[in-house]
């Protein structure tokens, strides 16, 4: 019996078709139940289709399956004190991460560090020193190198300010010269952007680089100098220590989509969210009508282009052009709200405000999401989720037939009910993987069973009679 449920599961999770649905629809076979048990700061997909998080929970690195699950190959470290930022998956397979910490599984490193695809640190990148102080993001260019951003002045002992660009060996590249880069109070860089064309686009804490004024964000040439082409728009509105670019994303066309907290951008109104021309001017064709809930201690924290030129937001918002959104919307390309993409009670946990800190699409079109949050639309999932994007997970075939015996409420949250069901029969609930949750045998045709201990998601409902097995779908939703 168990060797034929987990068959169905696995013709389960390998039935998808595409069609027209709410894109928003969580993804109810990915389940990473507990594995990222504390805020998330960056998803980086592997071309595998292996999912690496990092954030601020006990290994502060976990690597999923494309179902959720652990990949228990992967190693990783025991609880130790660091934040891990950001991660970048190299054509090899290792992976360099960068955060706030100074050692890494009992090896001393700075703030950067990379790692063999196994999980275990690779002691050929030679970061000597590294970073002399935490590190926010990292990024690829297509020749391999590697640009970071962050707070530090130096690298390996050379002065870097806030911004540096590596070899793929992990020594300095001394052909990017960003001069003093970086001056202000905090002089930070909190994200950057490579355009097509090579040049950087940098957003943070600062008010000049390398000389030059430029507040809280700049371009940079592809040999560090400063892009004069780019003059950064001045920010207003909202709560003037909060202002900032959190985050920055590039259209086919070269226009820059730019989130962060902020009520008007270049004196037009916008409230955190704007697209600008090349240029850094406001693009006004983009209108975002209201746009996301500006009040103390909200942000847009992730700005996402869609391959079908959509645009995904994530954030600290409980509203967006007026409607009801809770830390995620989707927009049209020309800025309105796409309300196609219904998320339902969205992203909350039992703060005032959950988050939204990151995207990443997968190449079946489906979204993963990462942040602070507890639930999403009311089904629990911690700080990591998948949305079914534009296609739909169909179950199909051997998985639900057509049989007589029916389940309701459906979905159910305490007590379900399953009529139609031949005496004597073994009624089994599964996950969508296999594993099974309950099972019992059919006294009558009319059984009522206590769902109130499974936890929300799909399972389904097997019975067996006679060798032959009927099985449909039954979703819990407490």
């Amino acid at each position: 019996m168990r060797k034929k449920l987990l068959t169905l599961g696995v013709v389960l999770m390998a039935s998808v078709a595409a069609s027209a649905q709410n894109a928003a629809e969580l993804d109810l076979l990915f389940d990473p139940e507990n594995n990222a048990n504390g805020a998330g700061e960056s998803i980086t997909l592997q071309p595998d289709g292996k999912i690496i998080v990092t954030g601020h929970f006990t290994s502060k690195i976990v690597r999923l399956n494309s179902d959720g699950t652990k990949d228990l190959s992967f190693n990783q470290p025991s609880d130790w004190p660091a934040i891990l930022k950001d991660a970048v998956v190299l054509p090899d397979g290792k992976l360099i991460l960068v955060g706030n910490f100074t050692e890494y599984d009992g090896v001393a490193v700075n703030h950067i560090v990379r790692l063999n695809s196994d999980g275990t640190v690779d002691n050929t990148f030679n970061q000597g020193a590294g970073a002399n102080n935490y590190v926010n993001v990292v990024s690829l260019q297509s020749d391999g190198k590697i640009i970071i951003g962050g707070v530090f002045t130096e690298y390996n002992g050379t002065s870097q300010g806030g911004i540096a660009r590596l070899n793929a060996d992990g020594t300095l590249d001394n052909t990017f010269d960003s001069g003093t880069g970086l001056a202000g109070i905090s002089a930070e860089a909190e994200t950057l952007t490579i355009q097509p064309d090579g040049k950087i686009l940098i957003a943070g804490k600062f008010n000049s680089y390398n000389g030059n004024p430029s507040s809280l964000s700049a371009r940079l040439n592809e040999d560090g100098s400063f892009d004069g082409t780019y003059t950064a728009p001045s920010l207003g509105g909202g709560n003037a220590a909060e202002r900032i670019i959190a985050d920055m994303a590039i259209q086919s066309d070269g226009k820059i989509i730019v989130g962060g907290h902020f009520g008007s951008i270049a004196g037009v109104s916008r409230n955190g969210i704007a697209r600008l021309n090349a240029d850094g001017t406001v693009d006004n064709t983009f209108d975002p009508g209201s746009g996301a809930q500006i009040t103390f201690g909200t942000l847009v924290a992730s700005v996402c282009v869609m391959p079908n030129g959509k645009i995904l937001i994530g954030g600290k918002f409980n509203s967006f052009d007026g409607v009801n959104r809770k830390c995620i919307v989707r927009l049209n390309s020309d800025g309105s709200l796409d309300t196609d993409f219904d998320p339902g009670t969205g992203v909350t946990d039992f703060l005032p405000y959950a988050i939204v800190s990151n995207f990443e699409i997968q190449t079946d079109g489906k979204i993963l999401i990462g942040g602070d949050f507890d639930e999403y639309n009311d089904i629990v999932r911690f700080n990591v989720a998948r949305l079914l994007g534009d296609g739909e997970i169909t179950l199909v075939g051997s998985v639900e037939d057509e049989s007589l015996f029916q389940i309701f409420p459906n979905p159910a949250a305490e007590i379900v009910t399953i009529s139609d069901v031949p005496k004597l029969s073994n009624i089994t609930i599964t996950d969508s993987y296999g594993r099974i949750k309950y099972e019992q045998l059919a006294m009558n045709g009319y059984e009522k069973i206590d769902v109130s201990n499974l936890t929300c998601g799909l399972y389904l409902v097997h019975i067996e009679n006679n060798s032959n097995t009927s099985t449909k779908k039954l979703l819990i939703k407490h």
